[in-house]
């Protein structure tokens, strides 16, 4: 439930169907009667309530996921479509039909999923970053802070560095339905390019650093995970991931861990 609610798609949905009736309230016609001053009172009222509960809404996408997860064109579209079909449905309930109502909800859930299944596929978040203090003569020293506060300097011999990452991943059908890659950041490790015979070869250096409290799941959920993985459903595979790259010097990259397994390592 905790993933539903720090999804922007969420609340833009929740918006976008208070909206929808806020619009189709306000171009209701009043009817006319003796009490017609009464109507028009109540309907601008509701017009009113339905309108600051869409812009509640709109705040919570804002603020409960975090204000970097908005910026999304998606969010657009789903709030488009969304408004359009609660504005049709509740403006002209009576002309559509209960066949066309269904069809709109059956539309604005099939939007959900499509969106729901191109966010898990594509999605990606930050286990960490790493800083690039020096980097000549085949070491380096960088700068690794994990969870935003805990930073660490390590100094290791080689070109490249390498986050140690332990992984769980999971089947599609759980990465449709929200699921994300459980991991476990170990350490970083190096690698250089050594002469072996007439070809260069990366090969993994005697130096790496290991962090006393690797943030993600435990070692012993893991090791549970790794030794079971073939009777657990929805496991895809239980590995460990060391993708390296390049270090140049005062450059800063992010980790980023695919919602579908896989880490990558982006220069900011």
């Amino acid at each position: 439930m905790s993933r539903v609610f720090s999804d922007p798609f969420f609340w833009v949905t929740l918006s976008a169907i208070f909206f929808g009736a806020s619009l189709a309230r306000a171009t209701r016609r009043v009817p006319k009667s003796l009490v017609r001053e009464r109507a028009r009172s109540i309907k601008w009222t509701l017009v009113t309530v339905y309108l600051s509960i869409a812009i509640v809404f709109s705040l919570c996408a804002v603020f409960i996921p975090g204000p970097e997860k908005i910026l999304d064109i998606r969010i657009v579209y789903l709030f488009s479509v969304v408004s359009v079909v609660f504005f049709l449905v509740l403006r002209f309930r009576k002309a559509i039909g209960a066949p066309l109502l269904i069809l709109s909800f059956i539309a604005v859930l099939s939007l959900m999923l499509f969106l729901q299944a191109f966010s898990s596929f594509t999605g990606e978040r930050e286990i960490a970053s790493v800083r690039v203090l020096e980097a000549a003569n085949d070491t380096m020293k960088l700068e690794v802070t994990r969870n935003e506060r805990e930073t660490v300097i390590v100094s290791l011999k080689g070109e490249y560095f390498a986050p140690i990452v332990k992984e769980v991943i999971f089947d599609d059908w759980y990465v449709f339905l929200g699921a994300k890659t459980w991991y476990r950041f170990e350490g970083v490790t190096a690698f250089s390019f050594v002469k072996e015979g007439s070809k260069r070869v990366l090969k993994q250096t005697d130096t790496g650093y290991y962090f006393p409290f690797p943030t993600g799941i435990s070692e012993r959920l893991y090791g549970y995970y790794e030794k079971y993985e073939s009777y657990i459903p929805g496991v895809k595979t239980v590995q460990i991931d060391i993708s390296a790259k390049r270090a140049r010097k005062m450059a800063t990259y992010s980790l980023l861990l695919q919602n579908d397994g896989g880490i990558q390592i982006v220069e900011r």
